[in-house]
């Protein structure tokens, strides 16, 4: 939802549908982005740094009802 009063937007989402419809490939690719330009010292390359962000959050699996599911796009989410 969004709503606009005197030039200022007030925006809500809905937290648990919101992380399964992040972009994840283009997520990634702007974090590395800006971890690689903002780290000049660390020690992985953007290949590597990207393969980590992947194995993190692509390879995700989960359950429900006893079966097992894998999360296809977005990042997994798990309500506290």
């Amino acid at each position: 939802m969004v709503v606009s009063t005197h030039g200022y937007f007030m925006v809500s989402f809905n937290d648990e549908s919101l992380f399964t419809n992040i972009p994840l490939e283009e997520s990634i690719d702007l974090a590395v982005k800006y971890i690689l330009e903002g780290n000049s010292n660390l020690k992985l390359d953007q290949s590597c740094l990207k393969k980590l962000f992947m194995f993190a959050t692509a390879e995700t699996h989960f359950s429900f009802n006893g079966v097992f599911y894998d999360q296809t796009d977005g990042v997994a989410w798990v309500p506290h």
